[in-house]
């Protein structure tokens, strides 16, 4: 591994200056020598080219750890981008190496809170990437996916609104989201996904959609932001006729939300002014006792 190419690097340098201080203690033994003639030339040269030697294989070793080094930093940024690529998908990868014979752990994590409803990783498996290991369900899902007649699938589009019936009667405005493009082999239906606007369903729940009949209706649409809705009900502001900037508390019943506003299906006469903004401001002049009440 880079990590013992750096260790032997390292003891080879260690080596090296040892050899290099022999060799030097040596040229100057034979130096002094050859200074009163006590020893031929050929012997200081000779010290000379082990001093040469020694300090070419230490340059070796420097050169070796620089590669070891390099070799190592390569090795951990691969790693640094691996680890972020897991934590990428929600794999959590412990810091430090399993011992030996001791098989890793991975933390999965899913992207949504939910209920595991399907867990189809065994202990032990191989996985490949993008493997299905769980199917996570959402503690409270508003996607519905109806089983639409082809007949009638074929007049819907995404963005038609819906009515999502529970088995409790409960109802939720929703909208088309998408409308699969093939018939089921299995059902002979179209899978058509709605989006509920409110409420949330239990997973795997049955419920009825409810689709509006062919052709228009019209209906008495308001600002999101012009409603109030309170714990008593919901509300709007309505203009008072002849006295201006002045308004009334209106109880209405809402109907089928269309994304930029909400229907209105009783409380509120086609054409009658509301407040469109600033319905924070008349609720808390209202709950201070400065907006005057008005029987209607």
């Amino acid at each position: 591994t880079a990590e013992a190419e750096v260790e032997t690097a390292e003891a080879q340098i260690q080596s090296a200056d040892a050899v290099i201080e022999r060799a030097q203690a040596a040229l100057a033994r034979e130096t002094a020598l050859a200074a009163e003639n006590l020893t031929p030339r050929s012997e200081v040269e000779q010290a000379r080219e082990d001093v040469r030697t020694s300090q070419a294989d230490r340059r070796g070793a420097l050169a070796a750890r620089s590669a070891a080094q390099a070799s190592r930093q390569s090795a951990q940024a691969v790693v640094a981008a691996a680890r972020t690529q897991l934590a990428a998908v929600g794999v959590g990868v412990p810091r430090s190496a399993p011992s030996r014979g001791v098989a890793a752990r991975f933390t999965v994590r899913s992207p949504i809170g939910g209920t595991v409803t399907t867990r189809a990783a065994q202990l032990g498996q191989y996985v490949e990437p993008g493997t299905d290991m769980f199917e996570v369900a959402s503690a409270g899902s508003r996607t519905v996916e109806a089983q639409v007649a082809p007949e009638r699938a074929a007049g819907l589009r995404s963005g038609a609104l819906v009515t999502v019936v529970t088995a409790d009667s409960a109802r939720y405005a929703a909208r088309v989201v998408s409308v699969a493009p093939v018939v089921s082999a299995a059902s002979r239906t179209v899978p058509v996904r709605v989006e509920m606007t409110g409420g949330s369903l239990r997973p795997e729940a049955f419920v009825t959609v409810e689709f509006e009949s062919a052709g228009t209706r019209s209906a008495l649409v308001v600002p999101e932001a012009a409603v109030e809705r309170a714990a008593d009900g919901t509300f709007v502001f309505a203009a008072v006729a002849g006295e201006a900037g002045t308004f009334t508390r209106v109880a209405v019943v809402l109907g089928q939300s269309t994304g930029s506003g909400v229907e209105v299906r009783s409380g509120l006469e086609p054409g009658q002014p509301i407040a469109t903004e600033g319905v924070f401001y008349l609720r808390s002049a209202r709950q201070r006792g400065e907006l005057a009440e008005h029987d209607h």
